[in-house]
This record gives C-alpha cells, structure tokens and sequence, in this order.
C-alpha cells in the first residue's frame, strides 16, 4: 500500500538522517575543522547505534516499520473497503492509530466510489419495465397467442367470435378473455425482465440485450427452463424455436435479396436507426438471418418502430455478406481452375521476377 512505508525506505531514511545530523556538526564548526567534525558525528552516530543493537536495543522507526511488515504479511493485498479496514483494525491493535486513521480514510473512500460506481450502471425502473414490453412485442402475435389458446385448450379463443357457439354472451366477454390471458404473459415477461434486477446486470448489457431479439428470446427461455412450470417452459420453447410465429416460407437464409440492397426510408441522424446500424454492424450472416426469422414471424402489419428500422438494415447486411461470400467463392473457384489446368497463378511481381532471372547473364 502507499500509505506504508517498507523497510528500505525506512533505513534509507534513518541513514540519510544521520548524514544530515553529521553535515550540521560540520556546519557549526570551523570551516577549516568542518570535515573532520561531521565525520566524527557520522562515525559517533554509527557506534552509537551498534553498541545500542548489540545491547537488544532497536532504532524506534525500524520498530515501527516491523510492526508495519508484520500486520501487512498478513494482508498482502488489500484493495476492497472491507479488505482496507481490517489493516487499519490491526494498525490501531498495535498502537499505530495515525496510520490507522489513513488506511480507513482510503476504505470510506473506497466504499463511496464502490457506491457511484454501482448508482451509475445502475439500470432504471423503465429500462425493466421496456425489456418486458419488448419480448411482448416480439413474441405474443396473433399466431403466438392462437396457439397459447390452444395449448390452454381454449380453442374457442382461436375462433372468430361467433355468439351462438354458446362460450361467451357477448363480444366483450370473449375479447376480455383473451386479454386476460394474454396479461398472464404479458406478466410472466416482467418477472424475467424484473428477475435482472437481481443478477447485477448492468444498463448497458440490458439496452444491448433489448437490441438483439434473438439473444433475448434465448435468454428468457434460460430463465423459465430454470424458474417456470415445466409444461409451460416446454410450450413456450416449441412455440417460440419451433417456428409456430411464422410459415416455412419466411426462411430468412432462402428469402432473395437484391444485390446492392441499401435501407430504404431511414433518417440517418435518427437516434434508433444509428443504434441498430452500430449493433447490426457486427453481425454474421447467421446473426442476421436468426434475427430476420424473428422478425418476419411477427404481424407485419404491427412491427414497432424499432423492428421496421431493423428489417431494413438487416436486409441491407443480408446483401452485403451475401455479396462477400459470392465473391469469395469465385475467387475460390478462379483458383481452383487455374490449378486445374496445370498452371501456376504467378502474380505480376512474381513474373518479373522470373523474366529477370532468365534474362539476366550469369
């Protein structure tokens, strides 16, 4: 620690301090004496001090300085506030109480730093509150909820309201129904969204999970697998991976996509549309389609704001992968049909290197 002088310090110190006390002697005398007095303070100094050691005796500040080495052998590394003030404890335990006083100071300060650190990345109520609201969005469509009705075996939830089937007397009765059961999702999304409070995620990891449909369905399927009913957890899986939001045909890795494809209706100095543009940045070919699929299984007369300004820029990454990947291969295949045919792909470089070794006398 800093505030912990070691023991090489402290001799450095003593030595230097008996040569200052041996430069003043020689100061107070003659100037033709001055140097034989310094010396002979100097030299007395140092007798002094072994005949006081061979009598058991020892210099207060090394005493202290062992005392310092003895309490931080036993914490070798200190750095939590917890950690800090068990060494200012065995500080004050041993008579120590101005250094105490310091090393505690470090452990407030620490504990206050500790503190805004944690306020800071802190996320607020509503940064919960939307992670909930975005896995709705992104999960409950129609053909979600059709087949939750389904799995309730309420069937008759599927259907169009018919009031002669007998289940509910009026339109409203049947509408409120499957409200209610909706909000029970709706609910079960907030408990995972509230469960995060919980397991120090941070602000930011919640804002880059929110950003990332596919990560988050992965996610909330982890924390029901381990805290819902397993009948429900088995549902929620198939339903979810099991495509039942989307047809076979929105395969987002056979969905054709014009070469050259740029987002259309985007304002770039929109503050969605710079965010999503910096997260899709860093997606694979594979990311992106998973995240398509997602999409695409959704109402697309319903997206949010925020899934339209997606669709657009991953459809735009879709084309510019796929373009790399299509040059990549034939380039690949140029390669492989010029090895081929037996000859041997020289570069400009390497062919003027060679005409020159050919021409050139020996």
């Amino acid at each position: 620690m800093g505030l912990l002088t070691n023991r090489y310090d402290t001799m450095s110190g003593i030595n230097k301090s008996m040569q200052d006390q041996a430069f003043g002697w020689g100061r107070m005398s003659q100037p033709k004496y001055a140097g034989m007095a310094a010396s002979a303070g100097l030299q007395g100094d140092m007798a002094g001090r072994s005949l006081g050691h061979m009598l058991g005796g020892q210099d207060p500040l090394m005493q202290k300085q062992d005392l310092i080495d003895e309490i931080m052998r036993k914490h070798p590394d200190p750095r939590t506030p917890e950690e800090l003030e068990a060494v200012a404890n065995d500080l004050q335990a041993a008579g120590l109480t101005d250094l105490a006083m310091e090393v505690r100071g470090v452990a407030n300060a620490t504990k206050t730093a500790n503190a805004a650190t944690t306020k800071a990345n802190a996320p607020s109520a509503d940064l919960y509150k939307n992670l909930g609201s975005a896995l709705s969005t992104q999960v409950l469509s129609t053909k979600f909820m059709n087949s939750y009705f389904s799995y309730l075996g309420e069937d008759n939830l599927v259907k169009p309201y018919n009031r002669d089937d007998g289940h509910y007397d009026t339109y409203t009765a049947y509408k409120d129904e499957r409200k209610r059961h909706q909000g029970d999702l709706e609910n079960l999304f907030d408990q995972w969204s509230n469960s995060k409070k919980y397991d120090g995620t941070t602000k930011d990891e919640l804002a880059t999970l929110m950003n990332d449909d596919a990560a988050m369905t992965k996610d909330f399927l982890e924390w029901i697998g381990h805290h819902g009913n397993v009948e429900l957890s088995n549902f929620m899986t198939q339903a979810i991976l099991g495509g039942s939001q989307g047809d076979d045909d929105s395969d987002p890795s056979s969905l054709s996509i014009i070469e050259g494809y740029v987002a259309k209706g985007l304002d770039e100095t929109d503050n969605i549309v710079i965010t999503q543009r910096k997260v899709i940045s860093n997606y694979t070919l594979e990311d992106v389609n998973r995240n398509l699929k997602t999409i695409l299984g959704r109402n697309q007369d319903s997206l949010s704001e925020v899934d339209k300004v997606r669709l657009e820029l991953l459809k735009e990454k879709k084309a510019q992968l796929e373009k790399l990947a299509k040059e990549s291969s034939e380039s690949n295949d140029a390669e492989s049909s010029t090895m081929a045919a037996g000859a041997t792909p020289y570069t400009p470089e390497d062919a003027e290197k060679y005409m020159t070794s050919w021409f050139m006398p020996n």
